[in-house]
This record gives C-alpha cells, structure tokens and sequence, in this order.
C-alpha cells in the first residue's frame, strides 16, 4: 500500500502595492485620506492598514479597540471577513503565533459597523448622560415622519398664539397669503438642513450674524461672492475684447471701423476692474450705469465675413456681461441693500427662533415615546465627546477615578443631609437667586433682618422642591440648615459691602457656555483631526464698562476650601473659572462681546469660627470675618480694571494690594493680558493633552501627589483600584509665579535668554 501525502494549502500571493497604497497602509501618527476611483483597491488598502496594525509588536493595538465605520451593513460584513481571512491566512504561515490568534479572538468584538450602528452602541452605553430614556428604540421613518408633521403644526399654532407681529411678518415673508404651507415647507426644510451640521445650533447664531445693517455692502458675505463673481465676469470681458484686438491686428479697413470702439470698450472694462478691487459698492453701481458703448463703424465691402462675424461677436459677449452685472447685480446701491437688511433681520431670527422652538418639542416628544431616529445619534454621539472643565481636573487628579465617575458611571449611595456637596448647593441656589433679585448695589438697602428673611425663604423653597417630608429630618439638620441661613446672611452683607465701591455689575447668572448659547465653548482640534468642546456653566459674570472698554470677570461661590495657584493650573487642576473666561474673551456676544478678561474670583462660601478673646470688640470681629470672605483667584494687571474692583486697592475685597508709592505689591495675584494669553494657550494644550489620553485609553489609576492633594483620602473608587502609597502616582511639586510663566514660555518655544529679556 502506498501512502500519499496531501499537499499544504497554497498561500495566496501577496499582493503588490503601488508607493500610493503602500504610503496610505504605513502611514502614521495622523489623519490620512485617501481619495481614488471606483475599483482602484480602496478597501484592499484599508484591510492591509488594519492589519498592519493589528500585527505590529511594536506598538500593540488589540483588534477589540479598532473602530472601522462603512455606509452599509454588507461593507461593514464584507471588511470583517476580508481582515478575518486575512488573520487566518498569517495564522497558517505561523501556526504557533497566539499573538495573532488572540487578535482573530478579539476581532468579534471589534467595532467594525456603519455610522450609525456605532452612533448607536455610544448612545446605548451612555444613555445616563444625555438626558434620554434606557429603553429608546429608533423610530421608523413613517412614524419620525408623522411625528415630525404633527409637532410642525403644533410649533405654528403656538407661535400664531404668541404672535406679537414678528411671526406675522415672517409668515407674509414666505407663504402666499391662502395658507401657511410655504411656512411648514420653510420650516421642515431648513430644520433637515441644519441638522446636517454637527453644532446646529452655533451655525443658526453665525448665519444671523451676516443680517447686519452696519456692515458695508462689499464686506458682507454676499456682497464678496458678488464681487468675485463680477471680478471674474470682468476679466472675461476684458479678454474677450484683448481678443477681438489681436484678431483686427494688421487689418487696416477693420482697425478704421472698430478699433477706437473696441479700445474704449476695453478702457472702461479696465477701469470696472480697478473699482472691483477697491470694492466700493456705489462707485460700482454708478460706473455700471454710466457705460456707453460707441457705435461701430462701416466697414464695406469687407472680405473676410467669418473674421468679421468672431469680431463683432467677441464684442456683443462682453458687452452682455457688462450689461448683466449694471442690471442684475449692481442694480441697487447701498443704501437700499442695507434697507433690505434691516427688513429680513427681526423675519430671519424669528424664522431661526421657530427652527429652535420645533427641535426642542420634537425633542421633547420623542423623550416621551422613547423615540429617537438616526440624525438624534449622530448628535448624541457628538456631545459625548465634550469636555467640561470639571472634568478636566477629576482626570487630572487621577484618570481612574475620572473613569469610574465620567465613563461608567458609577455613583456611591448617599443619605439625606446637609453634606459639604449638598450645602454647597444650595449656597449657589440662594446666592444666585439673592444677587439676581436685588443686582450688586440693591443688597446694600437691605437690613440685616429683610437679608435673613428672604434667605430662610429660599432655603425653604429649595428644600420644599428636594425632600417631601421634612418633618423626617433629623435634630442635627435643622441645626445646619439653620446655621446656614446665617452663614449666607453674612457672605451677602460683605457681597452688598463689596458691590458698594466696586464698578462691576454682576450680568449673567448661571451662564451657560455651550454651543447654540451667549458663549460658545473652547473648541480644540487634535493632532489626527478629532474635535474637542468644553462646556460648562458659569455662577456668575460682571462686566465693567471704562474709558471705552469693557472688562469682564467671572465670579465662582465656593463652600470648601478651595484658593486660586498657578501651580495647579500647571499641572491641569482648578481651571475651570479660567476656562470659562477665555471662552467669554474669544466667543463671547452681545455685552460680552470684544471684552479684556479682568480675572478669575472665588469668594468663600462657608462660615469662619473666628478665635478672639473675650474683650474683643464686635467692630474687630466683623474686620477678622471680612478677612476670611476676601476673593482669591486671578485679575488682570490693569490699573483701570483693578481700581474698578476695589477702590481702595488695599486688599480687603480682592486679591491685590497697592504699596505706598501706587505699585502693586509683590504678593498681589495679577496677570498681564499677554501672560493671559500665555495661561489660554497653556490650557487649551492640557486639555488637548487629556483628550488624546482618553483616545488612547489612558486611565490609569495615577493620582496626583503633592501641593496638599491626597485624591485617595476620600475617593468613593478606591476600594476598586486599591491603590496603595507606594504604587504610581503623579508628583506635584511647588512651582511658583516667576517659574510658571518661565515654564509656559518654554512650552511655546522660547528660551532662558528670551526669559531673562
């Protein structure tokens, strides 16, 4: 018997790439972007890319972590089983390889979908976050569609409800008169086009901003693309008569009859195109109108009737296009262009208004079905990938904890009672509802007895809307919460002492800095192209109009024990408040719009025991409490800004004091406004460093260490992690004021010797 062996299994080839596909596949460390034709091995290219990651020991990425997003469920099936096969093949060329068995594992779970199936596994997972039902599913499109229609119609009748003119005005704008159908078309198609745009919101804000009356004609958005186009018409007029010039060359009957018409066509072409560039609206329109064009001469018994018909051709062409722009475009003088601004800007914000007005219904209805449809979670997805400045400092006190909290979400079990957190609470509450109530100066005409009352009151309605039966409560509540309501009695008698003789006015209350709102947030963009947005809100804005200028600052109320250093935001702690104001200084509108950033305050919400003896006077008393209440944080080394905060500049309100000969002292807390920007750019560097962490799924239980922070001490996640002392940590080490800004000048390229200039 002869036995016969069967042969291996033959390997496939390996494919033979071109420099182009071989750079697109060996690429790293950024964004590529391929762009081919149909059939020139796109996603043969893409295949080999992941693999090529998936197989690289040097820098290991498991297959699980991959995200591969296609535009149909047959792509995303077919690119699995390409890269699966392609495992399969390398693990039959190394048998023995459980590195590449244990990827072809992973690869199950690997996020290999279409957009929205990855949209919608990012909102499954953290539903928590954004405010919609657990149970959601995605609606069909008939049933979005009647939903759409029904809360349409809905929107309408209540602004017809509402109407104080504007929605009249807006309806005779675009619908016949009959009915309100070319109002519902508006509406239906403007609100599918905006959500087309990640940030919709922002978009609607910035398209309203080209409805303004004080900006000349030739800067607006339309009058440009108006320009550029008459520009380019010109120039093609102007070659078209260079043309019929060069064809007449040398003719002597035709030079006699067309020339001097032609070169004074050309002259004033010439001459259009130098006011074009100048780009002053009416000069235009009045040149436009003042065209003359000559009469051609006879030319007689002329030969050459094909010369003559391009000739006379080449001229009726631009001609047509002079006389297009006079009539077409440059038919109305500026004036009336801006007239016409004037009258579509209160019908388009009120459109823009009626857009916002049906998305939130919308959105509210589909809460209430647990409804969503595709376009809900591309969205949802995009605002899970913000950032708030709280955050911010929760990673970088230790990432693992960040993770717990932000990422999974997992909160400890409290009971109900006056803890720091819930206090804290309602200190803003009342503060907020106190200051708004009676503004900065208005505290002041209060007694000592109508500010307790009013704050009892409100802590009463705070607690009413929070615990049903506060008769349950313990004896030790009502003893904080009435030492409390004496606590904020005294902190808004030195915020009425403080606003007295200060000239900012508090403005904004619980601002929220978010896209869509007054103040855009930070927006950052990452080495591979990723997008990253921080918002938040802030407890309250001042702003100080002097000498033309306007200052603003913002004001946090805090109950711990929190101060202001430059060694923390260093290290990427305590930013929040300096975040917000570069928000404010680079996005803010309105009265917060082209303001200098004034500074950074918190003022200690939470009662001192003061320690005296027993013949120390009440007067004393008050001065050591005025002590403790003093603002701490940062404020801009601006005479005229820091006079304006306190009077006196002698340290009793703020953070910054005047020595005898009018200098400010050493120890005061002050910025220049070019090491603002230094502080800005700093941060949004921190945070850029934080998003690409989170990327790359660095989480490591890492906490911060030095400059009195023990995030362990107290951390509801460390019987999780158990880190111990002696495992890693980041170490935090005092830097000081003159380092700091030595050290952010060195982060922006600079050298000791630039330091030392």
């Amino acid at each position: 018997m002869t036995q016969q062996n069967n042969p291996a299994p033959a390997l496939k080839e390996e494919p033979r790439w071109t420099p182009a596909q071989q750079q697109a596949i060996s690429c790293r460390g950024g964004t590529v972007l391929v762009s081919a034709a149909a059939g020139s091995g796109k996603t043969a290219v893409l295949v080999q890319r992941v693999i090529e990651i998936l197989t690289d020991r040097e820098h290991p990425v498991d297959a699980n972590r991959i995200l591969v997003v296609t535009f149909s469920n047959a792509a995303a099936e077919q690119m699995k089983q390409r890269i699966q096969a392609r495992l399969s093949e390398l693990i039959a060329q190394n048998p023995a390889d459980t590195y590449l068995m244990r990827q072809r594992t992973l690869l199950s779970a690997a996020h290999i979908s279409t957009v929205h199936s990855f949209c919608l596994d990012l909102v499954r997972a953290n539903f928590q976050l954004l405010d919609i039902p657990a149970d959601f599913r995605l609606g069909s499109e008939s049933e979005i569609a009647m939903l759409e229609e029904d809360i349409a119609q809905e929107t309408i009748e209540q602004n017809y409800e509402e109407n104080d003119g504007r929605f009249s005005d807006l309806v005779e704008l675009v619908s016949s008169g009959r009915d309100d159908s070319g109002l519902m078309k508006t509406l239906h198609r403007l609100y599918d086009f905006v959500r087309s745009h990640p940030f919709y919101h922002r978009w609607l804000d910035e398209k309203l901003l080209m409805y303004d009356d004080t900006i000349p004609v030739g800067e607006t958005v339309w009058g440009k693309v108006i320009l550029n186009y008459a520009m380019d018409a010109a120039r093609f007029a102007q070659a078209q008569l260079r043309r019929a010039l060069e064809e007449m060359q040398g003719d002597a009957a035709m030079e006699k009859a067309y020339r001097s018409a032609f070169e004074s066509d050309l002259a004033q072409v010439e001459r259009l195109t130098v006011q074009l560039s100048y780009g002053r609206w009416d000069d235009i329109c009045e040149m436009l109108a003042s065209l003359s064009f000559q009469r051609l001469g006879v030319l007689r018994n002329y030969g050459d009737d094909q010369k003559k018909e391009l000739v006379q051709r080449l001229r009726k062409s631009a001609q047509e296009i002079l006389t297009e722009l006079g009539e077409r475009l440059f038919c109305a003088r500026e004036a009336d262009f801006l007239e016409d601004i004037r009258f579509l800007r209160p019908r388009i914000e009120t459109l823009f208004e009626l857009v916002l007005d049906y998305d939130r219904r919308l959105m509210n209805a589909k809460r209430q079905r647990s409804l969503l449809d595709f376009s809900d979670l591309e969205h949802f997805a995009v605002q899970l990938l913000r950032l708030s400045p709280s955050r911010v400092e929760r990673y970088f006190t230790c990432p693992f904890a960040y993770f717990c909290s932000g990422g999974l979400n997992l909160q400890p079990r409290r009971k109900v009672e006056i803890s720091p957190l819930q206090s804290g609470t309602m200190i803003h509450f009342v503060l907020e509802r106190m200051v708004s109530a009676h503004r900065g100066k208005g505290l002041g005409e209060l007694s000592w007895e109508q500010m307790q009352q009013e704050v009892e009151a409100l802590l009463h309605e705070y607690l009413a809307e929070r615990v049903s039966r506060t008769e349950t409560l313990s004896k030790r509540f009502h003893y904080l919460f009435e030492r409390l309501s004496i606590t904020l009695t005294r902190l808004l008698r030195q915020l009425a002492q403080e606003f007295a003789q200060s000239q900012f006015e508090p403005i904004r209350f619980e601002l929220p800095i978010r896209q869509g709102g007054e103040v855009a947030p930070l927006e950052l963009c990452l080495a591979d192209g990723t997008q990253v947005s921080v918002e938040g809100t802030v407890d309250r804005v001042d702003l100080m109009e002097q000498d033309g200028r306007r200052y603003v600052r913002v004001v946090d109320y805090k109950s711990g024990s929190k101060t202001f250093r430059l060694d923390d935001v260093y290290y990427g702690l305590n930013l929040q408040m300096l975040v917000y104001l570069f928000a404010i200084w680079k996005n803010g509108k309105g009265p917060l719009e082209n303001c200098l950033p004034a500074g950074v305050l918190y003022l200690p919400a939470k009662d001192h025991i003061i320690q005296a003896a027993r013949q120390t006077t009440d007067e004393q008393i008050e001065k050591e409490h005025q002590k403790k209440y003093r603002m701490n944080g940062l404020v801009l080394e601006d005479p005229v800004c820091v006079a304006g905060m306190e009077e006196k500049v002698s340290g009793v309100f703020i953070p910054v004091r005047t020595k005898n000969d009018g200098s400010f002292d050493a120890r005061s807390s002050l910025a220049t406004l070019e090491q603002m920007g230094s502080i800005q750019r700093h941060i949004e560097r921190v945070l850029s460093e934080m998003a690409s962490g989170l990327q790359q799924g660095g989480i490591a239980a890492e906490p911060a260490d030095g400059l009195g922070y023990e995030p362990c001490k107290y951390c509801d996640y460390q019987p999780i992690c158990q880190h111990h002392p002696e495992d890693p940590h980041r170490t935090l080490q005092e830097i000081g004021r003159s380092r700091f800004f030595d050290l952010l000048h060195k982060e922006e390229g600079g050298t000791d010797d630039d330091t030392a200039e």
